[in-house]
């Protein structure tokens, strides 16, 4: 079944419909809260509470093609007041085998992840930027959402979110440099690694 016809039949009441929803979003759902917050209890409370509100909200959606988007809002806006009542956000520290199905949907940071070792150095950059800059990088990369998908999501300019990626792909090349994970043994592979830094 489409997404498109699900969420109708969501919005007609249909709990099956709605249970094959959450089956569809849940796990990508999960992965967001954790890649925000860096932890695995609280994620999974924001996913099943962003689920709770599109349950009684769903009906609201006017237009079920936009549902990825206005989902995403919620999921981010419940993600904030979530974390803000547990008082800090936390920096993923102990990275475990949760995400090593993840995978970047992107082809220069995506080269990182040849190697076993480049994953988890992917996950601790990315748990060293800005919430701004994590945003966006997990949902462009992690979520496979366009530019004009994430400046909906946020209500922000595209420039805007070009902006971020482009600091935030800075950033986490620098963090593999670092960590002496150089992508680019090759011809080809520096040529990747130059699109990740957007020089």
């Amino acid at each position: 079944m489409k997404d498109v016809e699900l969420i109708k039949r969501c919005q007609s009441g249909d709990i099956n419909a709605f249970e094959l929803l959450v089956e569809r979003f849940g796990a990508q759902a999960v992965r967001t809260a954790y890649l925000v917050t860096g932890r695995q209890d609280l994620a999974e409370d924001i996913a099943q509470e962003t689920f709770i509100q599109c349950f009684y909200s769903i009906k609201q959606l006017k237009k079920a093609e936009f549902f990825k988007t206005w989902f995403y809002k919620i999921l981010l806006r419940t993600g904030r007041k979530m974390a803000a009542k547990n008082r800090r956000l936390l920096q993923i520290d102990n990275l475990d085998n949760n995400f090593n199905a993840v995978q970047l949907h992107h082809y220069d940071l995506e080269e990182a992840f040849e190697k076993n070792e480049a994953k988890e150095a992917v996950y601790q950059a990315v748990s060293t930027l800005s919430e701004p800059l994590k945003v966006v990088i997990t949902l462009r990369y992690f979520n496979d959402f366009s530019i004009s998908e994430i400046a909906s999501v946020l209500g922000c300019k595209e420039g805007t979110v070009k902006s971020r990626l482009h600091n935030a792909r800075k950033l986490i090349a620098a963090f593999l440099q670092e960590k002496g994970l150089n992508t680019a043994s090759s011809e080809d592979n520096q040529s990747r690694k130059e699109c990740i830094l957007n020089v």
